[in-house]
């Protein structure tokens, strides 16, 4: 059968300072009045039933999750007890999902993207599903048509121009690293590279199998864990990891890999800028959740908290994010770079703002 399987064990450091350790941004309310979990939980549901609904998450966040998410059934959360990168949490995921289910076949799903039309991604999610059902090797990969230059995603680079082949999978030649403005330009002029918005699809055995060929270490650990959900053993199966992304660890190291081009409109919320060009109608409109006064300037974002005033002046393109015990003043196209903040404070110890 058929399962989703939500991402929802970041830390969103880039989403500083209203992202933090104990309520990371999947579980903040940054676009409307909606977390971006709870989007995603809506989104999957359209052709999900809950059962076959899972959330990967950490085990400090796993009471916000069901808070946000009551419907989701008992025992579908796959907690992680300590973070290892994706590799991990997918793996364990497949795990999970195979004890249940030894045919089961997953789409993987992050609970921080933004997704403008649901019928187009879930059309695309479906033709991924067709195509590792159907393969030898068990897995399929969504690509996007990049809308512009953007040198904050990854890519996938196929064997030949899409054209107008949506939604048919075809060969993929390699993953591209995020590049510089120049290399991005080319790629979009070629029209044989999608942004990769890590939406994947396995059948659980294959990348079982497959974890074994190219991650051994988490091969073995997972492999020690089938049949026991001990506290302990899990923990020491989650260390025994190397943290590294599913896509280093694995995706980048398989061959015979398809691609389903699709086109809808979808962003990374993984920085303030994303969410500026979210919200704003054009890049120049200042965005505002709370209260501001601008004068001669434009292109702000800007959050304050209920009963305070922000005021700027002759500022142009900068956010401004204000909580009760941090203010965060940044160039806007530089919020990618927020997360140094966040190292610094933990350099400095401060770990009362983390």
């Amino acid at each position: 059968m058929r399962y989703a399987v939500i991402l929802a064990g970041g830390s969103g450091t880039r989403l500083w300072p209203l992202s933090r350790r104990s309520a990371p941004k999947q579980v903040r309310a940054l676009l409307d009045d909606d977390t971006l979990l709870q989007k995603t939980y809506r989104r999957v549901r359209q052709v999900f039933p809950p059962e076959r609904v899972f959330v990967s998450t950490l085990a400090e966040h796993v009471g916000e999750v069901r808070r946000q998410l009551p419907e989701l059934p008992e025992g579908n959360d796959i907690v992680e007890p300590i973070s290892r990168d994706t590799a991990a949490a997918i793996g364990y995921a497949a795990l999970r999902l195979s004890e249940r289910d030894p045919a089961a076949v997953f789409v993987t799903i992050n609970a921080d993207a933004y997704i403008a039309d649901a019928s187009a991604y879930l059309d695309a999610i479906e033709s991924a599903f067709q195509s590792a059902e159907s393969g030898d090797r068990g897995v399929s990969l969504v690509g996007l048509t990049p809308r512009y230059p953007e040198t904050g995603y990854g890519y996938l680079e196929l064997a030949e121009p899409v054209g107008d082949r949506f939604l048919q999978p075809l060969p993929m030649v390699r993953f591209v690293e995020k590049p510089d403005a120049v290399r991005a330009a080319q790629y979009v002029d070629s029209g044989r590279h999608l942004w990769n918005p890590a939406l994947f699809v396995f059948r659980a055995s294959a990348l079982l199998r497959d974890l074994a060929a190219h991650l051994p270490e988490h091969a073995t650990a997972l492999a020690s864990l089938r049949g026991t959900h001990d506290a302990h053993a899990v923990t020491r199966a989650f260390l025994a990891m190397p943290k590294i992304s599913i896509d280093y660890g694995l995706m980048e190291k398989l061959t015979d890999l398809v691609v389903i081009p699709a086109s809808f409109a979808w962003a990374d919320v993984g920085s303030w800028r994303a969410v500026h060009e979210i919200l704003a109608r054009d890049p120049n409109a200042d965005v505002v959740r709370g209260m501001h006064v601008g004068v001669e300037g434009n292109g702000n974002l800007v959050v304050a908290p209920p009963g305070k005033l922000v005021a700027t002046y002759g500022l142009e393109h900068c956010v401004i994010i204000d909580t009760p015990d941090a203010l965060l003043i940044c160039p806007r196209d530089r919020a990618q770079e927020v997360k140094k903040i966040v190292e610094e404070l933990e350099r400095r110890g401060l770990n009362e703002y983390l």
